[in-house]
């Protein structure tokens, strides 16, 4: 069927062994799990900078910028 030929077939599947060698396929696991980490911590600082930014007028927020900047309040 010509629709299969277009593109390459799936390269990891959960049943089947990988199609390529475990010396290319081991550092792209890594490669991509440190993507999600790294992802998930700019998301984690991204989503508290946000939080943050919208209560800047809170005695709350003011004290937490001031402790991640080193002063004291």
């Amino acid at each position: 069927e010509w629709w299969n030929t277009l593109h390459q077939g799936a390269t990891f599947s959960l049943t089947e062994k990988p199609a390529m060698p475990a010396e290319m396929w081991l550092p792209l696991l890594f490669t991509v799990s440190g993507f999600y980490c790294f992802f998930g911590v700019v998301l984690l600082l991204r989503t508290r900078l946000e939080v943050l930014r919208r209560e800047s007028r809170t005695q709350w927020a003011r004290a937490e910028v001031q402790r991640s900047l080193g002063q004291t309040p």
